[in-house]
């Protein structure tokens, strides 16, 4: 385990394989998961527990492998001196920028399109978000026009896991619901049922 690390990542698909164990192999299993994360190196003679042990141990390493290139990247970028500060006027005026002013960043394409960018890299990703979250969206490329200009405005990596989160971050707090489409059938509701004109 990373030192100061105080948590680990478990997958709660797990519980398909440790089903099938009896209470107290369960219990040797968590007791191994837990020795492991604590450096102890824990071994075992029953085969079954050490056979479910085996793909968590390889997920916790995996994991392990992640958290570390994450704070080395952390690392990098707080010798660079981090996000500059801003004061709340530039905030509050530069709220919402369809077109911002291109960043400094070596990864930002000459289109400036970041969702192309991820369709190129995560076709399969894109198609499934699409499939999902389209139809739901009034005008969906004022929100993909958003999406890359917020990318470009934060100034994130270009990383096709960040990059993703951010645009599903962007559609879980998106306003779907068309406002004049609500009004004018709110409108018509009124003179259905009051007969008003």
């Amino acid at each position: 385990m990373a030192e100061n690390k105080k948590s680990f990542l478990l997958y709660a698909d797990i519980i398909y394989t440790v089903s099938k164990l009896s209470l107290s192999r369960r219990g040797k299993l968590f007791t191994m998961i837990l020795d492991y994360v604590n450096d102890k190196n824990p071994t075992t003679n029953d085969i079954q527990v050490d056979l479910v042990f085996e793909p968590i141990k390889r997920n916790l390493k995996r994991d392990l492998e992640k958290y570390t290139q994450y704070v080395e990247k952390q690392k990098v970028n707080g010798a660079k001196g981090g996000r500059p500060k801003s004061n709340k006027k530039t905030q509050k005026t530069q709220a919402f920028i369809l077109k911002p002013k291109k960043g400094d960043n070596d990864n930002v394409n000459d289109n400036d399109n970041v969702y192309k960018y991820i369709k190129e890299k995560e076709k399969e990703k894109i198609e499934l978000f699409e499939m999902q979250n389209k139809k739901s969206f009034p005008n969906y490329e004022m929100f993909i026009e958003n999406f890359n200009c917020k990318v470009i405005e934060e100034g994130l990596v270009w990383d096709s896991d960040v990059l993703l989160a951010r645009l599903k971050r962007l559609n879980a707090n998106w306003d779907k619901s068309p406002k004049k489409e609500k009004a004018i059938s709110l409108a018509q509701k009124m003179k259905n049922d009051y007969g008003i004109k």
